[in-house]
Parts: C-alpha cells; sequence; structure tokens
C-alpha cells in the first residue's frame, strides 16, 4: 500500500497503516486501477459511458475519467440495472474479479509491475 501510494496510485488515507482495513468504494478502485492502465478515453467513450451508466452523476467529477476508463476497458461493469453504484463499497468477490480482470488485460498495464517490485 505504501509503495502505491508512492507511485501516486492511492490517496493518503490508504498510506497510513491503520486505516489498512477501511472499505474501498468502487470509484475508488477504478481510480487506482485506471492509474495502471494505457491510454485516454477518446470524447466518443466519455460520452457513450456517461450516457450508458445511469448513476454516473453520482461519480465524484474529479475522478469520473478513471471509472469510464475502466469501464472501457471491461474491467469494472455496472449492474444489470444500468447502475454502477460508485459509493458502495467493493464486495470481496467483486475486488476479486475486478483484480482478475485488470491482470487479464497485462498488456495494458504501464505501472502495476513497477509499483509491486
Amino acid at each position: 500500500i505504501d509503495k502505491a501510494y508512492e507511485k501516486d496510485l492511492i490517496d493518503s488515507k490508504y498510506s497510513i497503516s491503520e486505516n489498512y482495513d477501511i472499505p474501498i468504494t468502487r470509484e475508488e478502485m477504478a481510480t487506482i486501477i485506471a492509474k495502471t492502465l494505457i491510454g485516454t478515453p477518446t470524447t466518443e467513450d466519455i460520452n457513450k459511458y456517461i450516457s450508458e451508466i445511469k448513476d454516473f452523476k453520482n461519480v465524484d467529477a474529479s475522478i469520473g475519467i478513471y471509472v469510464i476508463k475502466t469501464c472501457k476497458n471491461g474491467i469494472i461493469k455496472g449492474y444489470e440495472d444500468g447502475t454502477l453504484k460508485p459509493k458502495n463499497s467493493a464486495t470481496r468477490a467483486e475486488a476479486a474479479t475486478i483484480l482478475v480482470r485488470l491482470l487479464e488485460k497485462s498488456d495494458m498495464i504501464t505501472k502495476f509491475n513497477y509499483v509491486i517490485e
């Protein structure tokens, strides 16, 4: 966690050891993952996901582009009702699924290997 903080993948609330057990939201997880991926969403991508994700208005404006980037790459997906529920804490099952999807797209990873070294 401290190494990820040093590499600007996570913010300070996760870098303090006594906070390792705090829940992570789906939008926070999207932000961390997006920072490891190559590429930037196009204007077309942005418009597509803003219109497709029914509760995109609930995503923190400062990290919306990261949410779009992870959705575009198929790493984080919404629910059957068309929502993403960005403020919900990620369950263990969701976190595991998201990490597997990230690892399956390893050719798109830029910083991840460097972070864990």
